[in-house]
């Protein structure tokens, strides 16, 4: 599978591990119904940084 640009960036590698640990660790916790979204906030928050970098460099190639 081809690999977009911001794919080879170290700090977009960086921060998708990051979420991945995030995520892991959030589906390990076992609070029921009662922090549910919280822990969803924490997982979304975790991925936002790699996101915010892919669209960047989309925006960067189209302009």
């Amino acid at each position: 599978m081809k690999k977009f640009g911001y794919e080879n960036l170290d700090v977009w590698n960086r921060y998708v591990d990051f979420a991945v640990k995030v995520i892991e660790l959030v589906e390990t916790i076992d609070t029921g119904r009662k922090h549910y979204r919280l822990l969803e906030q924490i997982e979304a928050s975790s991925t936002s940084v790699s996101m915010n970098l892919a669209e960047f460099w989309i925006l960067i190639l189209i302009y």
